[in-house]
């Protein structure tokens, strides 16, 4: 656990809001002044108080300035989407891509959408059957065209 710098809750000192929060029905903006002790004939608990100070949605007065505002904080480095066409190009084959809300694509290895709005199963049983297409294809063309003019004439009948 990382060591908090804050200084522990001291019930005497006067309190604002760090965050925006609404309590007991009344809005609280950051930098607004919050009643240690009583809000609208309500007595607020000193437990509670030290509670909200404990989750940072209350700060001592002379701390609230140096609470990080969004303009302060560094924007967090975008996500670089996985583009469809790398993940196709590095299987080397046929792919389901998930495109959202549960459709699917099927991809060439070069990026080309082949079907679409498909479902899991449906597009990785026609991924699956294109592979298998593409490496048959592939030793049939290296056996030569003897084997493809056997392969094509009819077996026959031994009856």
């Amino acid at each position: 656990m990382l060591a908090s710098k804050r200084p522990q809750f001291d019930p005497n000192r006067p309190l604002v809001a760090r965050v925006p929060f609404t309590f007991h029905g009344f809005a609280f903006h950051p930098g607004d002044d919050f009643p240690g002790d009583r809000l609208a004939e309500v007595e607020i608990p000193e437990r509670r108080v030290a509670a909200m100070y404990t989750s940072r949605h209350l700060d001592f007065r002379a701390e609230a300035a140096k609470a990080p505002t969004s303009e302060q904080r560094p924007a967090p480095a975008p996500k670089k989407p996985a583009k469809a066409t790398d993940k196709a190009a590095a299987s080397g084959g046929f792919v389901a891509f998930h495109k959202g809300f549960g459709r699917f694509q099927v991809l060439s290895p070069t990026g080309e959408v082949i079907a679409e709005d498909l479902t899991k199963p449906e597009a990785q049983a026609k991924a699956a059957e294109l592979n298998s297409e593409t490496r048959r294809g592939a030793g049939d063309a290296g056996a030569g065209e003897a084997s493809s003019a056997v392969s094509s004439a009819p077996a026959p009948n031994p009856g």
